[in-house]
């Protein structure tokens, strides 16, 4: 959890708002004539799309959960219609993908000012094609290291206690069985054939699920705990002084999970003193000239630098092009937008349009990758393209 929790990706409010879906559903199920807490569980869902696409596994696990829990719910058309609206009003998010791309905003993904082009940024299209796309013959290895993670998260005890909250859920609440395991397996299966390098935080939902059946296990074991506890001590005339040293030796051996893990992960996820990024920013915009042409490759570079000049003001004169985005219309008809001096070929645009249309400009890289008609000069950190001959 906390890898994603200290930087800003989106994974931090998926989990949230998965929780919260979870615990309305819950709410509903210790009172299901109380369909109110169906209807809000169904606006978090929509909300959770709107936020992640692997989020809408929630919807069908939720109508499993209602169908198995209370099946008449889904006979009531007031409900079923309430939660429908709910679910479009929390979608709504998306419509301000329009609204800023019209305002003309510095980054907009896609161009979602089209009905076509609306639809590809919502449905994810550059992406389905890398579904299914994992090799088969990797699958063994994949669900060992999904099997690995859930170790690392929990540890040995904590997956003990898992097996134990779930089966005590499937003795006495199978609905809420059925619930997390299809929320859960689903999302799984998805990052097991989807080879994205980050397809681990795709299984944050099973963590999830994991903590929901290690809380049921903590619950059971301290109950056994106090039962032990109590018929062990010597009684006392004063309940208080009883208890009192019971709960706090039961809440002790229970912090030693948070602290555990703490202890264990700290090191690795302090994220305090890092300043990685802005002092990249920071030194490749300084050793740039003036009106100078960047070219970058990846997220972490081009973020850092964006970053620096849209929000601090830094360097408006360069141009920081993105090489992997270049191969997209909207973005480079979306240039000339951000840095006015900027030349911009004809469609299709490429990079050695791009070079040619700028050789007028200082011309840098940060990759030692050759151009046609253009020598690399090494600078520092960067390289230089200096027009063949010149």
């Amino acid at each position: 959890y906390w890898s994603q929790a200290t930087i800003g990706e989106v994974y931090t409010l998926h989990v949230l708002l998965l929780a919260a879906a979870l615990f309305l559903l819950l709410r509903w199920y210790a009172a299901p004539s109380r369909s109110r807490f169906l209807v809000a569980a169904a606006t978090i869902a929509g909300l959770a799309a709107s936020n992640h696409v692997t989020s809408l596994a929630l919807v069908p696990a939720a109508l499993l959960f209602v169908l198995l829990a209370a099946p008449s719910r889904l006979r009531r058309l007031r409900v079923v219609t309430a939660c429908g609206l709910g679910f479009a009003l929390g979608l709504s998010p998306y419509l301000y993908l329009p609204l800023r791309a019209a305002a003309g905003a510095p980054y907009v993904w896609g161009d979602p000012t089209t009905l076509a082009g609306f639809w590809s940024v919502v449905t994810g299209s550059l992406y389905r094609d890398l579904i299914l796309a994992a090799p088969l013959a990797g699958s063994g290895l994949r669900a060992a290291h999904v099997a690995t993670l859930l170790l690392d998260q929990f540890g040995w005890p904590g997956l003990a206690l898992q097996v134990v909250g779930l089966w005590t859920l499937w003795q006495s609440h199978r609905p809420v069985v059925a619930l997390l395991a299809a929320l859960a397996l689903p999302i799984v299966a998805f990052a097991a054939v989807f080879p994205a390098r980050d397809s681990e935080v795709y299984l944050l939902p099973l963590f999830l699920a994991g903590t929901l059946c290690f809380a049921v296990g903590l619950l059971v074991a301290s109950r056994a705990l106090l039962d032990l506890l109590d018929r062990r001590l010597p009684s006392s005339p004063r309940p208080a002084a009883r208890w009192l040293p019971i709960s706090a030796l039961v809440l002790a051996l229970l912090g030693l999970f948070p602290a555990g893990s703490l202890l264990r992960h700290y090191p690795s996820l302090d994220l305090s003193a890092d300043a990685t990024a802005q002092q990249y920013a920071v030194t490749t915009l300084a050793a740039l000239p003036p009106r100078a042409l960047l070219l970058v490759e990846g997220d972490r570079q081009a973020f850092s630098l964006w970053y620096l000049q849209l929000v601090e003001g830094r360097r408006p004169d360069v141009a920081v092009v993105e090489l992997n985005l270049l191969t997209f219309p909207w973005y480079a008809a979306r240039l000339p937008q951000h840095y006015p001096g900027l030349t911009i070929p004809r469609p299709p645009v490429d990079v050695d349009s791009l070079l040619q249309a700028n050789a007028e400009r200082p011309l840098y890289t940060t990759s030692g990758a050759p151009r046609r008609g253009f020598d690399l000069v090494p600078t520092g950190d960067l390289f230089r393209l200096v027009p063949r001959g010149a």
